[in-house]
């Protein structure tokens, strides 16, 4: 799939002045943070029946070492991106409740209720991997390959400066899924990405056969993570929207961190935080050969 110059936009992606239309606040955070807030923003809008014109950006400088509003327009294309992230809105508020009001209004603040699952049914993801994926493919040169691609998401950076404790996930978590992939498919292909500036702290990765890509363009990252025909996700929001763009086997690890599960689990993904999970990996390597 190619980059689309013309990119047609879906049609829930509002152009200036349409109506009802409904914009919300941004989340001053990493790349993925944001980037998770637009899709769950975009489901709830389209769920509603509204269109959707933007989320409001007041930050300039890098967050996590990357331009997020940079990063954005790359990623949603030339035609696209210029509708998604839009200056804070100084629009009447939204009653948030569906179906949308008809008029164009401001959700303010975070809404618990953007971040759950019910919103991001079939049509939408399939509309959302439309939209992103004619720009991550390019970016994924070993997925390409006819072996068995695993792509690992291994959150290291912020965690081994001390924060985040709870979304750690040990080496031999990964060692492990990687031992048993390879039982399953003797072609698999597994490389890992983290954002650690310890290159050493990965020395049994690499003894193991595991690939390791340390810092780099974040979108070339997610494109491996959308495209790979198997992708372990981090607990961080930098693995969701990638997850939900892979249609293929998605390892999704659940945290019981401050505030819960650090996001809902989407129904096909494979839920290493229950029993019998091992023979699900297996089925799914089966099914997308």
């Amino acid at each position: 799939m190619a980059v689309l110059a013309n990119q047609a936009c879906p049609a829930w992606l509002a152009r200036p002045g349409a109506r009802p239309c409904l914009s919300f606040d941004g989340k001053v955070d990493g790349f993925g943070a944001e980037l998770m807030q637009i899709a769950f923003a975009m489901s709830y809008t389209v769920a509603c029946g509204a269109l959707f014109c933007g989320v409001g950006w007041w930050a300039t400088e890098l967050t996590h070492g990357v331009h997020v509003p940079i990063l954005t327009q790359r990623l949603f294309g030339p035609n696209c991106s210029r509708f998604v992230l839009q200056p804070l809105s100084v629009q009447p508020s939204c009653n948030i409740t569906c179906p949308a009001p008809p008029v164009f209004c401001h959700v303010s603040g975070l809404p618990q209720l953007l971040f759950g699952s019910a919103f991001l049914t079939p049509s939408f993801v399939t509309e959302l991997r439309w939209l992103l994926m004619p720009q991550l493919l390019p970016l994924a040169e070993v997925t390409c390959k006819r072996s068995f691609s695993v792509a690992m998401h291994i959150r290291r950076g912020d965690i081994m400066r001390g924060k985040h404790l709870k979304r750690y996930t040990p080496n031999d978590f990964y060692f492990e899924i990687a031992r048993a992939i390879r039982e399953i498919r003797t072609d698999a292909d597994i490389h890992a990405w983290s954002d650690s500036t310890e290159p050493h702290s990965f020395t049994r990765y690499q003894e193991l056969g595991i690939h390791m890509h340390l810092g780099g363009d974040v979108l070339e990252a997610m494109s491996h993570f959308s495209a790979a025909n198997l992708f372990v996700m981090g607990i961080s929001s930098f693995s969701f929207v990638p997850a939900l763009l892979n249609p293929r086997c998605v390892l999704y690890q659940p945290s019981t961190g401050v505030g819960g599960i650090w996001v809902d689990r989407i129904q096909q993904w494979i839920n290493t935080g229950e029993e019998g999970y091992w023979g699900k990996i297996e089925a799914c390597c089966d099914r997308f050969p």
